[in-house]
Parts: structure tokens; C-alpha cells; sequence
């Protein structure tokens, strides 16, 4: 079955309006933990397509500004905002 536009839209604003009264309330905290939670990539080594390249390591987490932090190596990890963000491994 599907929807048509206009009730996708009222859906869509309705969900947005609420996710900003808690950002407006408390903050991105709680916005991250839910957005950590659901995600299909944490866990997982990804490859990350980014305009200077690419890079590859295992998704740690989603911090409090939005970035993922991607372990590249034992101990260098880095925060990409935005890129294609290829699975590699299954979780």
C-alpha cells in the first residue's frame, strides 16, 4: 500500500517538529543516542568516499556534532561529516 505526498509531508514535518523540541529542550544528546541506536553502520569496517579520497576503518560512533568517528588505526581515529559511506563487513 501507498501513501500519497500530503500525508508523507504532515508525517514527515510532525516527526521533525518533535526531534526539535527535544534538541530545543535537551540538546543533540538524546537526538544522537536514538540515531546511534538505529544504526546500520557502528559496529561495522566501512570504506568512506570523501572528496580528498577515501578512507577505510571501523565505524566507532556518532559524536554530539553529528560526525562519525571512524577508527582508521590502533590509535588514530577521525571524523568525517559527510562522504559515502560503503558497508564492508556485515554486522
Amino acid at each position: 500500500s501507498t501513501i500519497g505526498f500530503e500525508p508523507f509531508r504532515r508525517n514527515t514535518k510532525y516527526q521533525l517538529d518533535g526531534w526539535y523540541l527535544v534538541f530545543l529542550r535537551k540538546g543533540s544528546k538524546p537526538i544522537v543516542e536514538e540515531w546511534s541506536k538505529n544504526s546500520a553502520t557502528l559496529g561495522r569496517i566501512v570504506k568512506v568516499k570523501i572528496p580528498s579520497g577515501s578512507l577505510k576503518g571501523l565505524a566507532e560512533k556518532v559524536d554530539e556534532d553529528g560526525g562519525l568517528i571512524l577508527r582508521v588505526s590502533r590509535n588514530n581515529r577521525v571524523k568525517v561529516f559527510s562522504g559515502e559511506v560503503i558497508h564492508l563487513t556485515f554486522a
